[in-house]
């Protein structure tokens, strides 16, 4: 028997045990209804057994490496792909369907395109997240045990939550991704923040007035290599025990069910909650009037697309532009002997291409020859446009992009008024997103407070002419009487509490007592050792007619 022969033969006998071993198998099944106890304490072994190799617990050293593991974490947040137009064509077809593709290309636009990278980066660093609160529900006296209790948990939670700080980064991930999925961790010591969730495995499922869209997430995601369910917070493994432990009910899953009930499952997707105590998984949105994900570059795509080819085009005048072509006339023969001839040039091939190897050889690579140059010898000159084509191109593609376009990408000169208006619109365009950040603020604030309840509101942008014209309007108004510390702390960048401790640790300090009055020649007596400004004999009018006044009328006679 062949060598073949007994390996097919092998393989069949092997397919065969593999259908013999499936049909025992699903008779067994058959014949079982459900799992017994002792079975189903195995199951849950085993699923733990798989759960702890992708979590490197259970004696599989080469489950992680290096480079897997930053491959893993890269892909969380940064999925480019450039897209072909055909490709762009047909997702922009129907968007709704398409928003990882799309997503992918605004990610691949925003470092691949520098009109896009340019327009993210101002439109995403307009917001300043400067922020006030008030208490909802005060009491009368402001002195009170559990008012004071409650403040000082706002106090410990804005010192471990740098809110301006993550909010920017959240607002400039929403501007490439348009939503962004995570999960709200107060677990990791003092510092509170978001750990960002893959996109591809989030999807969308409602929306909750106090913490904004809610979100089922696939934990498919922890059967990837290279992914430890260790590195989230404990959630994630009650998530991991609904899905892949006893199955629930089919009609668990429902998107209506109130945010404390959120534990329902489908398939490998899981609901999850905004509740802290449920892991606070958040999502952010930078159009929040829809539900689908849209990219806010997606308006430019087609005809960004389009840039590569206007480039090309531009390149080619360049170099049509650089070239010169001589042309000339191929001389005749001027006297035929032997009567008429089919070819009467005055040169043969092998002569005329020794003449052009002599001439080309003398000539710079930009000059190009055409026909012979031996008789009336011409020379053709290209010259650009007056207008630059990709210049163009570009200049309206920036202003497409945002109204302050003239200020990033171009010299053109603007007036102090059209800057300021135009920065006023653009910044609409980003503030309008400020109402669903201080609605989940004020939300998961008052989460943590005992009685008190306290509401948050977002002001401002980082622009200074804004900056200066918040805090001319927090003086004004305390010249009048009205005193609003939270609006002189917003205006600045600060939070309130920092502000009113900087006021007590100047005021209680000896920073005060370090401080000395420079001296000048208004600060000083003039005299030998003193120095100061010398006196003159000339006498002051105006100290003289004021002392004669005060001598009529100590007279009595004024």
């Amino acid at each position: 028997m062949s060598k073949r022969r007994r390996y097919n033969t092998r393989t069949e006998n092997q397919v065969n045990n593999i259908k013999n071993n499936d049909d025992l198998l699903n008779s067994q099944n058959a014949e079982k209804k459900s799992l017994s106890d002792q079975e189903f304490k195995e199951f849950m072994k085993y699923t733990e057994q798989i759960m702890n190799s992708y979590s490197n617990t259970a004696g599989y050293p080469m489950t992680f490496t290096p480079m897997l593991t930053n491959d893993r974490l890269a892909s969380i947040g940064f999925t480019p792909k450039e897209l072909s137009a055909t490709e762009l064509k047909e997702a922009l077809k129907d968007p709704v369907n398409s928003s990882e593709m799309l997503i992918a290309y605004s990610e691949w636009l925003q470092f691949g395109e520098a009109i896009s990278k340019r327009t993210l980066g101002y439109i995403g660093n307009l917001p300043s997240f400067d922020y006030t609160f008030i208490c909802t529900n005060p009491p009368k006296n402001r002195k009170e045990k559990d008012y004071l209790a409650d403040k000082a948990r706002l106090k410990e939670f804005l010192e471990c939550f740098d809110v301006k700080g993550e909010f920017a980064k959240i607002h400039r991930r929403t501007l490439v991704t348009d939503a962004y999925f995570g999960i709200f961790r107060m677990d990791a010591g003092k510092n509170y923040t978001f750990q960002e969730l893959p996109a591809n495995n989030c999807l969308i499922t409602g929306k909750n007035a106090d913490y904004g869209f809610t979100f089922d997430f696939n934990m498919e995601w922890f059967l990837k290599q290279g992914i430890s369910i260790n590195q989230y917070p404990s959630a994630m493994k009650k998530l991991w025990a609904r899905v892949f432990g006893p199955k629930m009910p089919f009609n668990e899953y429902d998107p209506s069910k109130r945010i404390d009930d959120r534990k329902g499952t489908f398939s490998t997707w899981a609901q999850t909650s905004p509740l802290q105590k449920d892991g606070g998984f958040t999502c952010f949105k930078f159009n929040s009037d829809i539900y689908a994900i849209m990219p806010f570059l997606t308006p430019l795509f087609n005809d960004a697309i389009n840039k590569g080819l206007v480039r090309e085009m531009q390149n080619n005048q360049y170099i049509i532009a650089s070239q010169k072509i001589l042309v000339g006339l191929i001389p005749l023969l001027k006297d035929q002997k032997s009567g008429s001839v089919a070819n009467s040039l005055a040169f043969d091939a092998d002569t005329m291409r020794l003449y052009l190897g002599f001439l080309k050889k003398g000539l710079n690579d930009a000059i190009k020859i055409s026909g012979v140059p031996f008789s009336d010898v011409k020379d053709i000159n290209y010259t650009l446009p007056d207008k630059n084509m990709y210049t163009d191109y570009t200049t309206n593609l920036a202003g497409n992009s945002s109204v302050s376009s003239r200020i990033i990408y171009s010299s053109d000169k603007q007036t102090s008024m059209e800057t300021l208006l135009s920065t006023e619109v653009d910044s609409s365009l980003t503030l309008q997103t400020y109402n669903q950040y201080a609605t989940w603020l004020s939300s998961m604030v008052n989460s943590l407070m005992a009685k008190y309840k306290f509401k948050f509101s977002f002001e401002g942008n980082n622009f200074s002419s804004n900056k200066k014209e918040r805090l001319d309007t927090a003086l004004k108004l305390a010249d009048k009487g009205i005193v609003l510390p939270q609006k002189i702390a917003a205006s600045i960048g600060m939070n309130v509490f920092d502000l009113e401790e900087q006021l007590m640790s100047g005021a209680e300090g000896d920073f005060k007592d370090n401080l000395y009055l420079l001296l000048n020649s208004n600060t000083k007596d003039y005299g030998e050792d003193v120095g100061g400004r010398p006196k003159t004999d000339t006498p002051n009018e105006s100290t003289d007619r004021k002392d004669d006044r005060i001598i009529e009328n100590e007279g009595g006679e004024e």
